[in-house]
């Protein structure tokens, strides 16, 4: 049997805007009066939960448009998307509108939200997650797979939650250029590496290895899925005194850009999160952690 490891991706794009200030009249187009009454319930939970409050349109129904037509992907189950997007809401949403205010996630949110059913497969057997693509749009897969009883899974899933809006934090404001020359060694064979060998050689996990970006982003969501004394004994079981050094600094940097550049207390945003994340993988499971 083949080998799947998973893999996170950021896309970043880049547009260019152009605003004019000339009076160009009254649009000719007609926008049909919005009802509610017209919307599923699956619809109406969207609206109320994330058009509403923060201006994100969530896509669960196919576009071909929308998806790589060179991979096999299905939607999602429409019966799997409320309580899915009920679960981000909880672990994502919520804790930093909580944390950093509502207008700090209106600011950064991605207005496009692409709900995919399946696995995204790639050719070097890895299997791809999330993307961020310039901080406008987050595509989310395997949805289909996706049950609050699943402990494991259902925090994969808010791992990928916080490494992709990592991803489009360091795309508004970047972090520190000095990050980059803590360790060496980012490799494109990252997948053949275990964590424990990643975590060795000063990466928090093997796709910390594929890349800069990659490195800070898992930093970020690894101490957000994890409370801050399962986050040092991680790093002080590290066999290698230089390993643990680096991922020190890493922590270091990190936890300045938040506060720095976001007003995010990341310790005190970890002990929330765990409080929070804590409760909902109880309620989902009826056994806690």
């Amino acid at each position: 049997m083949k080998k799947v490891l998973m893999l996170l991706v950021c896309t970043l794009s880049v547009g260019l805007f152009h605003s004019c200030s000339e009076d160009l009249g009254e649009s000719g187009i007609e926008i049909p009066e919005f009802n509610l009454k017209d919307l599923t319930p699956t619809d109406l939970y969207i609206y109320k939960n994330y058009t509403k409050p923060y201006n994100v349109e969530v896509i669960y129904r196919w576009k071909d448009s929308e998806t790589d037509v060179a991979k096999n992907l299905v939607p999602p189950e429409e019966e799997k998307v409320e309580p899915f997007l009920e679960i981000l809401k909880t672990v994502w949403v919520d804790p930093y509108v909580e944390e950093a205010g509502s207008n700090f996630l209106k600011g950064l949110i991605p207005k496009q939200i692409l709900l995919i059913g399946s696995a995204s497969y790639n050719p070097d057997e890895t299997v791809t997650q999330g993307t961020a693509e310039g901080g406008r749009k987050m595509v989310l897969y395997e949805i289909n797979s996706f049950s609050p009883q699943n402990v494991t899974k259902l925090k994969r899933f808010i791992h990928v939650m916080h490494h992709e809006f990592a991803h489009i934090m360091h795309q508004q404001v970047a972090y520190s250029r000095d990050y980059r020359t803590i360790t060496t060694g980012y490799s494109s064979s990252w997948y053949l590496r275990s964590n424990e060998y990643a975590q060795e050689r000063g990466f928090i996990t093997n796709y910390a290895m594929s890349a800069p970006d990659e490195d800070f982003v898992e930093m970020i969501a690894t101490m957000l899925t994890n409370n801050k004394r399962d986050w040092d004994i991680m790093i002080n079981t590290i066999k290698s005194e230089d390993a643990r050094s680096a991922l020190r600094k890493k922590e270091a940097i990190v936890v300045g850009y938040l506060k720095d550049v976001w007003d995010i207390d990341l310790y005190h945003f970890q002990a929330k999160l765990d409080e929070g994340e804590g409760n909902t993988l109880k309620d989902s499971s009826g056994n806690g952690r």
